[in-house]
C-alpha cells in the first residue's frame, strides 16, 4: 500500500514538472498567425477605449514615430470636406506586417470613412469604422482611400496599431507599434472649392487604353483610381503635379477589367471625378 501510494505521488510530482516545463498556451495564440494575417479583430488600433494587437500577440507596444511609415494625400495635412484623400501606412524590415486604422473626431466619434485598396479590406464595428490588411506575408505597404465627412468635423485623428511579425507562426517575438496622426478642416479650401477646379471631359477604352480628356483650371496635383462594384482598388496612378489647361491621360488595362462594371476616377487637388464603363469578356 505504501509503495502503490509513493509511486502515485511520484506520478503526481512528474507531471506538475511537466505541465511548468510545457505550459498549455491559449488556442487563440497558437492560431493568430494562421487566422489573424488576413483579418485581424476590430476594436485594436490603440484608439481611445481600445485594445492593441498584444490582445492575442505578446510582447509590449512600442511608439510608432519614427519607424512606421504613415502619409496623407492632404496639403499641409489638411482635409476639405465630401474629398477622398489617400493614405499610406507601413513599415520594412519584417517577414509579415499586418495593420488596422480607424478615424476619429475630438469627441472619439467616427469620422469619415474609408474605401479599400490593394490587400485590405474595411470592416464596422459598434459605431466606428476600419481598414486592415487582407494579406500580410511579404507585404509591408498599404495604400487605400479616406473619404472625409460630408460636414464640417474639426480635427480628425487616425488611429492606427501596426504588427511587424516574425513570421514563425506563433504569437510570440512579434513588435506592435502605437501611433496617431492628426489632420484639421481646410475651411479656406472649402470656400475655394465653390468655383470649378477641372472637368473631366470624356474617357474611352479603346485598344486596352482607357484615355482621359481633362480640362484643368489651374496648376492641380492629380490622381488615377480603377475600382471594381464592391470597392476593391485595382489601380492606383499619380500622375503628380500637372499645369492649368487641357490635358489628354493614358492609362493601360489589363486582364483585370475582363469583365462587368468597374468606376474609373480622376482625383484634381483630391475632388473625385468618376466614370463608370462596362467591359464584355
Amino acid at each position: 500500500m505504501k509503495r502503490t501510494l509513493l509511486l502515485s505521488f511520484l506520478l503526481i510530482i512528474l507531471g506538475l514538472i511537466s505541465f511548468r516545463m510545457n505550459p498549455v498556451m491559449p488556442e487563440y495564440l497558437n492560431l493568430v498567425d494562421d487566422d489573424f494575417s488576413s483579418n485581424p479583430p476590430p476594436t485594436t488600433t490603440g484608439a481611445p477605449g481600445e485594445n492593441s494587437c498584444t490582445d492575442c500577440h505578446a510582447g509590449s507596444t512600442l511608439p510608432a514615430a519614427g519607424v512606421v511609415t504613415f502619409s496623407f494625400s492632404g496639403v499641409n495635412d489638411m482635409y476639405v470636406i465630401g474629398q477622398s484623400y489617400y493614405i499610406t501606412i507601413g513599415k520594412s524590415g519584417s517577414s509579415k506586417t499586418g495593420f488596422e486604422m480607424t478615424s476619429l473626431d475630438d469627441n472619439d466619434q467616427a469620422a469619415g470613412s474609408f474605401t479599400a485598396g490593394t490587400n485590405s479590406q474595411i470592416v464596422s464595428f459598434n459605431g466606428r469604422n476600419y481598414i486592415r490588411q487582407s494579406a500580410s506575408s511579404g507585404i509591408n505597404s498599404w495604400t487605400f482611400t479616406w473619404n472625409a465627412p460630408a460636414s464640417p468635423s474639426g480635427d480628425i485623428t487616425f488611429y492606427y496599431a501596426l504588427n511587424a511579425a516574425n513570421g514563425d507562426n506563433n504569437s510570440q517575438g512579434d513588435q506592435i507599434y502605437l501611433g496617431s496622426n492628426t489632420i484639421t478642416n481646410d475651411i479656406a479650401g472649402e470656400v475655394e472649392e465653390s468655383s470649378p477646379e477641372a472637368n473631366v471631359i470624356n474617357m474611352t477604352t479603346e485598344l486596352g487604353k482607357l484615355s482621359v480628356n481633362l480640362s484643368i483650371q489651374r496648376e492641380s496635383d492629380i490622381y488615377f483610381t480603377a475600382q471594381n462594384l464592391e470597392g476593391k482598388q485595382l489601380d492606383f496612378h499619380h500622375f503628380g503635379e500637372m499645369m492649368k489647361g487641357q490635358h489628354i491621360l493614358y492609362i493601360d488595362l489589363d486582364e483585370k477589367y475582363s469583365g462587368g462594371l468597374y468606376l474609373f476616377t480622376i482625383f484634381v487637388n483630391n475632388k473625385p471625378y468618376t466614370t463608370k464603363i462596362a467591359f464584355h469578356k
